[in-house]
């Protein structure tokens, strides 16, 4: 008896239906919303329950779960008696997501210019060859990775977690748009935007900063603009942008 009583509360749990374990949610929610960031689900594509538990090997309870949390995220879209699908990539939402981005990496930049120490400076200066032969070999996923850990190494000198944090979170938001534009165009003159940042963090100028942090989004928000007007030929970029990141790619390597 004592034996039956130990299992009963375990079976009635079971029959009345016990939210899944955070961890269980948690796994499917990081899972799910990084195959959405890297569009290994692609925008508009319907997400069927049974196919993403078998895909993720977990059991449908957590994948429900994490399907309502991407839908508070904006990641997916839920529709009553239709189901799920990924959000498709809309100029509305990257027009919303650039304009928080920019007064706040504006500000975060001018403060980690006034606050960067050499040990920073050179981390960084270290990291530039390698973002531009990634940048040349068009890997989107590790220019991505690799551009962020950089930006963000900068940004963190500002002490200002807060900021950096809700940058973060834009920045992941973002990275669909992200990775239309560098697939769309040429990386490298996106990557000349992160030599005006070196090189203003190191002269310790906050204006000259500012402006190529915000340069940088303002360049791919037009980009991306072309792209949603079907015109992804034009450029947006002072002429020989991609030319110069090339030749100072060349000589931090040397």
């Amino acid at each position: 008896m004592t034996f039956d009583r130990a299992r009963a509360p375990t079976r009635r749990s079971a029959r009345s239906g016990t939210p899944p374990g955070p961890t269980a949610v948690l796994l499917a929610h990081t899972q799910l919303r990084q195959l959405i960031l890297a569009e290994r689900l692609k925008p508009g594509e319907c997400l069927r329950q049974e196919e993403l538990a078998g895909r993720l090997r977990i059991s449908r309870t957590p994948i429900r779960e994490a399907l309502r949390l991407l839908a508070e995220e904006g990641l997916i879209e839920i529709e009553p008696h239709r189901g799920a699908r990924v959000t498709p990539l809309s100029l509305e939402e990257l027009e919303e997501i650039y304009a928080a981005r920019l007064g706040l990496e504006g500000l975060v930049a001018g403060y980690a210019a006034a606050k960067i120490s050499g040990d920073v400076l050179e981390t960084l200066r270290h990291a530039l060859p390698r973002l531009a032969a990634l940048a040349a070999s068009g890997d989107v996923d590790l220019y991505l990775r690799e551009d962020r850990v950089f930006v963000e190494a900068c940004y963190a000198v500002s002490e200002r977690p807060r900021l950096c944090r809700q940058i973060a979170a834009l920045r992941e938001r973002a990275e669909r748009y992200l990775r239309l534009v560098f697939t769309a165009g040429d990386g490298l003159q996106w990557l000349d935007y992160s030599y005006q940042l070196f090189q203003a963090c190191a002269a310790h100028d906050q204006d000259a900063a500012e402006q190529a942090a915000q340069g940088a989004l303002r360049w791919t928000l037009a980009r991306a603009r072309r792209i949603f007007e079907g015109r992804p030929e034009v450029q947006a970029v002072p002429p020989g942008a991609g030319e110069r990141a090339r030749r100072r790619g060349a000589s931090n390597a040397s």
